[in-house]
């Protein structure tokens, strides 16, 4: 091989593996896996205005019997501002009074606060051909390294003005979809991954000062003991009980469903973490001792069961504007049910030489020889 390389190789052949390798992974980082229209008008309240109940509603925010609200004030947006600043949140980005909430998911695996994203690489389209920018993009409050793939932007994205985005653009990543809408649209599950437990809980963190905040419950090596397993449940958006103010925990857990073939794990559900801190993200902790890996390789499915005449369903930030505690005119925005497929987490190794590796690595450095071979024919 080095004799081949001296001298007599082409850069092109070369270039074409390297970007095969390199390349594939970026696109990949930059894919979004879904958008979500969450909330508008509600984020940014004056704090002066946080008890008014007539400015609240007159924005559509949702106020509970209790006369509570998930409607954020002027100082938690300035909070996200400057806690953010190691790199969680984008710089330029400015607390602006009644706000607009438009949550991004990105589908890669890997982290898409590493790719330098700036307010200038995010272009939102409205239907009546309006391009917007957030005055504010975070990572936060998802910024687990575990989680970091939700970009949470603030803005006025339409619905005040009668219309809607059509397109979010995120440098070179795009998406279109109903979700887009805020009438008629609930968070959804967007992704799901089972993890080793161990392997979740080495990734867990955010190594910033974020984590002073947390107000999570534990995870599941801490709450329940025979946990094997983590089951990773990713929404459109953050998620609520029917009231719009509540959070899922553990007493909601009838309502998550996960199936493996034709068999529905009921008993090896012990219960949920990763709620009460309002992000996107929902644990299940799992015992899976009694399954092989091959076992649980033959696919899992996760579905969650959200009907209005249960004693409980689900909703996003903008709550079900079909019930009482909402006065906004957005059609039944509660989660609707459904299932997806659940990916089974495949953890890094160490191989035998000491380096470490992964299933997801091994098929692009193999198109990468691939493409040395192909255009010189080497040999091990």
């Amino acid at each position: 091989l080095a004799h081949n390389l001296n001298g007599m190789m082409s850069p092109a052949p070369f270039a074409r593996g390297l970007c095969l390798l390199t390349c594939a992974w970026v696109v990949k980082s930059l894919e979004i896996a879904s958008c979500y229209y969450a909330y508008s008008q509600c984020s940014g309240i004056p704090d002066s205005l946080m008890n008014d109940t007539d400015t609240l509603k007159s924005k559509g925010c949702v106020l509970n019997e209790q006369g509570q609200t998930n409607a954020e004030s002027m100082s938690q947006l300035q909070m996200i501002v400057t806690t953010g600043e190691d790199g969680l949140t984008l710089q330029g980005s400015q607390a602006v009074e009644y706000s607009d909430e438009l949550t991004c998911v990105f589908g890669a695996s890997d982290s898409p606060s590493k790719a330098n994203l700036a307010l200038q690489d995010i272009e939102v389209l409205l239907a009546d051909g309006t391009a917007v920018q957030p005055s504010l993009a975070t990572f936060l409050p998802a910024a687990e390294r575990n989680e970091q793939r939700t970009l949470l932007m603030y803005g006025n994205f339409g619905y005040r003005s009668g219309t809607y985005p059509g397109r979010v653009n995120i440098k070179t990543a795009s998406f279109e979809g109903p979700s887009l809408s805020y009438d008629g649209t609930g968070p959804e599950m967007v992704h799901a991954e089972l993890w080793p437990v161990g392997a979740h809980k080495a990734s867990e963190g955010s190594g910033t000062a974020w984590d002073d905040t947390s107000v999570d419950m534990g995870h599941c090596t801490e709450l329940y003991s025979k946990s094997t397993h983590v089951l990773q449940i990713v929404f459109s958006g953050s998620i609520h009980t029917k009231d719009g103010v509540g959070q899922p925990n553990s007493t909601h857990l009838e309502y998550f469903f996960v199936h493996i073939d034709g068999f529905t794990w009921e008993k090896e559900m012990l219960g949920m973490t990763d709620v009460h801190d309002h992000d996107n993200y929902l644990d299940i902790c799992m015992d899976l001792s009694d399954f092989t890996e091959d076992y649980i390789g033959k696919g899992v499915n996760v579905s969650v069961l959200s009907e209005r005449d249960q004693t409980e369903y689900f909703t996003g930030s903008k709550g079900d504007c079909l019930s009482p505690y909402v006065e906004a005119d957005c059609g039944d925005s509660r989660m609707q049910s459904h299932m997806i497929q659940v990916e089974i987490r495949q953890v890094v190794t160490e191989t035998s030489s000491g380096r470490l590796t992964s299933a997801a690595a091994v098929p692009m450095v193999a198109i990468f020889l691939a493409v040395l071979v192909s255009e010189y024919g080497f040999r091990a």
